[in-house]
């Protein structure tokens, strides 16, 4: 018996999917356009990163050694990020591994089975490209759109708008933060004495000398109040006064800078209460809601298609070591279950106490 993925496949070296990224990257940067990605904004990183956790800290049941941390931490932070994962099969020594794909094309028809993959894999100094059918990878994605069944859809996605409008305020925050940083001070130009433009011969020359080199310590200078003899109005005070220049954010900018990151946690499916400063009863709750709303569902897709490819039907990611945090609340909820009719065991059931104690 031949598993899938231990059909052949073709191998060859390919350096197309890096070279037309960075074509097209070019190609939008000469035409002066803002690079609108989010994906370097902060708040879509927090999110990634809570799943990526999350799903290193899950148990296979019933393990598996193909599905270890590493691969589902990469899935997940994959799917937030990008809306789609992609794990080449393969057999090394008898084992069965799952290798990350770097990028990859499919072809073929409306059904899944018929799909062709052409997969990309990176190494330090030399990139490959092999073929292979649907079957012979784990191709993991966040959402679909029925218009392009083939291609996983990340939050930003869906939510593109905000994504976009993020992106852009980050460059331009950014470009602004990295402008020259300093302060002018205006001096009057000595030509008193009839030099020309000689600084050996101007008396301002130590003055500008002294400022210059100061580098944060006190220096004595001579004054120039008397204006050289023209009196106070020949060396006005303000002409003495540092105008430093910099970055000078207008203030609604940090405050729409953290209503955008706001948004991009919600269309990640994290709640605020666990990026943010707040008591630990919305902190739990918080964790609940994340828990059951998101990683759940989430896991429930990533095992379908793990039980699918790696023929393991059965397979479940689980999160019970993460409510350890939780034993009070669920607790309370046990009590009042069988203080309202219900038997201990259905109590247990429906609190997540059952089992706890095993092993």
């Amino acid at each position: 018996m031949r598993w899938p993925w231990q059909r052949r496949v073709e191998t060859r070296q390919s350096g197309a999917g890096f070279t037309d990224a960075l074509i097209a990257g070019i190609v939008e940067r000469a035409g002066g356009s803002i690079v609108k990605d989010p994906s370097g904004h902060a708040a879509l990183e927090a999110a990634s990163s809570m799943y990526a956790r999350a799903f290193a800290s899950a148990t296979v049941e019933p393990a598996h050694p193909a599905i270890t941390p590493e691969v589902l931490a990469t899935i997940a932070r994959a799917l937030i990020r990008h809306g789609e994962s992609l794990h080449l099969i393969e057999v090394e020594r008898g084992r069965v591994m799952l290798t990350p794909c770097g990028t990859w094309d499919v072809r073929g028809g409306p059904r899944e089975a018929d799909w062709r993959y052409r997969v990309d894999l990176y190494g330090p100094t030399d990139h490959f490209t092999r073929h292979v059918m649907g079957d012979g990878v784990v191709h993991c994605r966040y959402a679909v759109d029925p218009g392009r069944p083939w291609k996983g859809l990340a939050p930003l996605d869906w939510a593109r708008a905000t994504g976009e409008l993020a992106g852009s305020l980050e460059t331009r925050l950014g470009e602004e933060a990295g402008a020259p940083v300093g302060a002018f001070l205006p001096l009057p130009h000595d030509d008193a004495a009839g030099a020309g433009d000689d600084d050996d011969d101007d008396r301002l020359a130590k003055m500008r000398t002294d400022i210059g080199t100061a580098k944060g310590r006190m220096v004595v200078v001579e004054t120039a109040m008397a204006g050289y003899g023209e009196g106070r109005s020949g060396a006005p005070m303000y002409d003495w006064k540092p105008m430093r220049f910099g970055a000078q954010f207008p203030e609604q900018h940090p405050l729409m800078r953290d209503q955008l990151a706001d948004s991009i946690l919600d269309a990640c499916g994290v709640p605020r209460a666990l990026l943010s400063i707040s008591d630990g009863t919305a902190a739990r709750e918080g964790w609940r809601r994340f828990a059951m709303g998101s990683l759940e569902p989430l896991a429930a897709i990533i095992a379908r298609e793990l039980a699918a490819k790696l023929d393991a039907p059965g397979i479940k990611l689980s999160f019970e070591s993460l409510w350890a945090h939780d034993l009070a609340g669920r607790a309370q909820s046990f009590k009042g279950m069988v203080e309202g009719g219900m038997s201990i065991a259905e109590a247990a059931g429906l609190s997540g106490l059952a089992g706890m104690s095993d092993g």
